[in-house]
């Protein structure tokens, strides 16, 4: 009963939340997305003043990977003999197990059983935030950022 009774509190303090912020994008929204500008960004922190006081706002940002153009660039450093896992890492995501059948004159109809396994491959915001405009110009295709979410705070005048 309590649990249900927190539950819908939640809920309705969550909704009020999303208006709140959709009322600030709104009514400050021109002046969000010059303070965005003038750092030359579309994520972080800037800070707007308002009537009410300090509106800070912060967007989250998400970065995505091509897959296939990262396993390329893996490969050509391989091909380098350059260790890519300084640059990349990759995990495994996704295994299953098949069963290969052998058609050469040796084991002509032997069945073997084979490990697949999916690998993903990402690059670390602080790593590539950290190498050479140079350098990161290599990975830029494969990388895609967006913002995720956005945070306001407002602190008051009398506070």
């Amino acid at each position: 009963m309590l649990i249900d009774e927190l539950a819908k509190e939640e809920r309705w303090l969550e909704y009020h939340v999303t208006l709140l912020n959709q009322s600030y994008e709104e009514e400050y929204g021109l002046e969000i997305e010059a303070a965005y500008a003038e750092k030359q960004q579309i994520f972080g922190i800037v800070t707007i003043n308002t009537a009410e006081g300090i509106l800070t706002v912060n967007r989250s940002r998400r970065t995505n990977w091509d897959q296939d153009m990262l396993e390329a660039i893996q490969n050509s450093f391989h091909e380098m003999n350059e260790d890519p896992d300084q640059y990349i890492n990759s995990e495994e995501v996704e295994c299953e197990m098949t069963m290969l059948e052998f058609r050469d004159s040796l084991y002509f109809g032997d069945l073997m059983e084979k490990e697949y396994c999916e690998i993903e491959y990402s690059v670390s915001d602080k790593k590539y935030e950290a190498w050479s405009e140079n350098f990161r110009k290599i990975f830029d295709k494969a990388r895609k950022t967006t913002t995720e979410k956005t945070e306001f705070t407002l602190t008051t005048n009398d506070q």
